[in-house]
């Protein structure tokens, strides 16, 4: 017979074994939610932080604009945006706009991945957090596997080159993102960087990612997301940290880390297009320049330190790729790094900042930083010794250990010699930084290879530098590798290195695929990648994205197709020489020459390494003698061509 007490008794059993139950994803994930609830500040007013109250500003320009969604609307299928022209677009599941989607898919090509519609979005869907997100990365012991989202919120015109060619064929001034806003209509200029912003990267870019089996994206952000100075006549466009904020969110459900990227600081760290505007270095030459960007780290930091962005966004960039190779750039960078550390509160004196902070090396390899230890400036080295005498311990005591990661970005495109670097040579590079990167992490430091890419050539349009030396040239293709960049001679042609993957020819792939598997399984010696870059218009060897679709990048990111390409014998190496009147053979410097050992193979010769006169070559064997000596009248085919730059030798065996 059941009676009210026993039922009584039933309900208190049930209570008591729920009290005692292990905790589940479901509570720890209610638990998340109400401490960011309790944390949660107002995203305008008087009380609202600086980046939230820039979100707000950016959302109202955007909703003014008909980019987002007015909150009356934010879920109501009805709303519709208005593009320029009048015509109506529908929202995407984000309630942005994605009119230029389907043009980016076909720039993509055909792709095996399955074509999948946006789930209508849910006013939760902002607490919405993956389980994998409900644990902190493990750095010492998990490794990096990422993909950066270059070219989005800070534009670059290799990445894109559609955003800027009629912009530059109009004034051939716009060539980064300030000359673009600066040199045409800036309702033209913020219309079209809206339109990027809206369509380059949405919520189903972050879901592929995600199941491609990475763990990390980093995101590149300028300083103008957040502190653009119109009254010095800075002419960005507003909107990018709206974006910036989206991004996370989509992270947070699709269970990936964010690397918050200060890609941009005031005055540019390097003249680069990558720093929102190139030509010459002002960064550290201003101190109002330097004020403000410890100003943005500050704003940034602050807010990824609230709970709400626990185990999503995990680390930070102060600045990406500063010119270490002027001592003074160098010098503010080393100076700007302690005091960022500082400033983002890193050090301990706030127990709920848990950021890993990441340093990029400068351009001067991770080992320069095992001995800076202390701020460069005297003042302040001074105090430091003083104050704290085990600061000089920089990345090794209690304070910093754990909390700092050095960045070292790997290509293997930017100068002469490696330019001409043959299949064999480019994976010995690689395989060399391998053992680079095992020493420096067992020597204490964590060494992250947070930007690097499969792409064996410079042969994409707009690429970075492309018109440097000729700034009244148009965007175009200059390039080290087929001899159109400026007193550069040819390695090969650039028409099928070029465009999207669907063109490139099946060896072209397979090679592209050895160069992704042997970067991934080096860089991993140390703490890790992220790759450069997850999609690109036009320069498909660039993308990961596009590596994926046609297939030199396997979908499971733990596949490893080859052998392991480190411990495989290179191709025999020749040595071309001249026989002089003494009969001694006299070496020519000949880096690149390889044959393979099973026939007669083409060696690629320098213009400047020929001559008209008979001449022998010689294979030293593993004792270093002459294994044999012939005549060019016999076994040796040279072909001499007078206007073109590569000559073939061919050996007989």
């Amino acid at each position: 017979m059941v009676t009210s007490n026993s039922i009584a008794a039933a309900a208190l059993c049930v209570v008591a074994c729920l009290c005692m139950a292990p905790t589940t994803d479901a509570a720890l994930r209610a638990e998340r939610d109400q401490e960011a609830r309790r944390s949660a500040r107002p995203s305008s007013g008087p009380n609202a932080s600086p980046y939230q109250r820039q979100i707000s500003l950016d959302r109202s320009e955007l909703v003014r604009a008909g980019y987002v969604a007015d909150p009356a609307f934010a879920h109501t299928s009805s709303h519709r945006r208005k593009r320029r022209g009048g015509r109506a677009a529908p929202l995407s599941a984000n309630g942005h706009g994605a009119p230029c989607r389907a043009r980016s898919d076909a720039l993509r090509g055909s792709s095996s991945r399955p074509k999948r519609v946006a789930r209508a979005a849910a006013a939760s869907d902002a607490e919405e957090i993956a389980p994998t997100l409900l644990r902190p990365f493990d750095y010492a012991n998990e490794k990096i596997r990422g993909v950066s989202l270059g070219g989005w919120l800070v534009t670059e015109p290799f990445i894109k080159p559609s955003l800027y060619v009629e912009p530059n064929r109009a004034d051939w001034r716009i060539q980064d993102e300030w000359t673009f806003c600066q040199y045409q209509d800036r309702e033209i200029a913020a219309s079209a960087l809206r339109d990027h912003w809206d369509s380059w990267i949405t919520e189903l870019d972050i879901e592929e990612i995600a199941e491609a089996g990475l763990n990390h994206i980093r995101i590149p952000v300028g300083y103008w997301a957040v502190d653009i100075n119109t009254a010095a006549g800075e002419p960005y466009i507003p909107g990018s940290l709206y974006y910036l904020d989206s991004a996370i969110k989509w992270a947070k459900k699709a269970g990936l880390r964010v690397l918050v990227d200060l890609h941009g600081v005031p005055g540019s760290q390097n003249a680069l297009d990558n720093s929102g505007r190139r030509g010459s270095i002002n960064w550290n030459k201003n101190a109002t320049n330097l004020v403000r960007t410890r100003n943005v780290l500050t704003v940034l930091a602050d807010e990824f330190s609230k709970p709400e962005y626990h185990n999503v966004v995990t680390a930070i960039q102060p600045v990406n790729e500063p010119w270490g190779h002027e001592p003074d750039v160098l010098a503010a960078a080393e100076d700007y790094y302690y005091d960022g550390f500082q400033l983002a509160k890193l050090d301990g004196t706030d127990p709920s900042r848990s950021l890993l902070y990441v340093i990029h090396d400068a351009f001067k390899g991770v080992t320069h930083w095992k001995g800076k230890r202390r701020p460069p400036d005297p003042v302040k080295r001074c105090i430091v010794d003083v104050i704290h005498p085990h600061a000089q311990d920089f990345m090794r005591n209690t304070t910093y250990e754990g909390k700092v990661m050095i960045d070292t970005h790997i290509y293997s495109i930017f100068d002469e010699q490696e330019i001409r670097f043959s299949e064999t040579q480019r994976i010995e590079h690689y395989c060399e930084y391998g053992q680079y990167l095992s020493q420096v992490t067992a020597g204490g430091l964590r060494p992250v290879v947070g930007e690097w890419s499969t792409a064996p050539t410079d042969c994409n349009q707009a690429f970075p530098g492309a018109n440097y030396s000729r700034p009244e040239q148009q965007i175009g293709w200059p390039s080290r590798f087929d001899g159109s960049w400026p007193g550069s001679r040819a390695v090969g042609r650039c028409r099928e290195k070029t465009g999207q993957g669907e063109k490139y020819a099946i060896e072209y792939r397979e090679q592209l695929g050895r160069l992704w598997e042997v970067q991934v399984s080096t860089y991993e010696q140390g703490s890790g990648w992220i790759m450069w870059t997850w999609k690109t218009e036009t320069a498909a060897d660039f993308s990961y994205q596009a590596g994926l679709d046609h297939g030199w990048i396997p979908k499971d990111v733990m596949q490893r197709t080859w052998q392991d390409l480190c411990k495989v014998s290179p191709p025999q190496r020749l040595q071309l020489g001249i026989i002089e009147d003494n009969g001694e053979a006299d070496e020519l410097p000949t880096d690149f020459l390889e044959v393979e050992e099973k026939g007669p193979s083409p060696i690629e010769l320098k213009e400047d390494e020929t001559t008209d006169e008979p001449v022998a070559v010689y294979i030293p064997n593993s004792h270093g003698r002459l294994d044999a000596l012939y005549d060019t009248a016999s076994t040796v085919l040279l072909l001499f061509a007078d206007a073109i730059d590569v000559v073939f030798l061919y050996i007989e065996f």
